[in-house]
């Protein structure tokens, strides 16, 4: 008896460090996604502007405004896979904790645990 709730109490514990984790990675996402956006209305700008006055500063300025471009939807790629590989760990998690229930082994679900942790601190 004392195993199971045990076993309650760290899936509770578990699902709210993960659940945190998504969701601040999922916010990092949203907001990288918007500098992204911002950037590519910035560089479409140079780009209209190159096109109206093609001075060495226009082209400049479009070359500078594009590696921006680039270097934001790099970050924002990499935020979006951040997310999802906290979502997957979760998934992995709840899955170690259903089996640990149904085998009764709940030391080895704890040092999984504990380890899945110490990943997503790692991110």
């Amino acid at each position: 008896m004392k195993k199971i709730v045990f076993l309650i109490i760290a899936l509770l514990l578990v699902q709210s460090v993960f659940a945190l984790s998504a969701s601040e990675a999922r916010q990092e996402w949203k907001d990288l996604k918007e500098a992204s956006r911002e950037k590519k209305e910035t560089h479409q700008e140079a780009k209209v502007d190159f096109s109206l006055d093609k001075t060495d500063e226009n082209r400049q300025r479009v070359v500078d405004t594009g590696k921006d471009v680039l270097h934001a939807a790099l970050d924002e790629a990499e935020a979006w896979l951040v997310w999802k590989d906290i979502e997957a760990n979760v998934c992995n998690a709840l899955s170690m904790i259903k089996e640990a229930k149904y085998n009764n082994q709940t030391s080895i679900f704890l040092s999984r645990t504990f380890s899945a942790s110490i990943l997503i601190d790692s991110l």
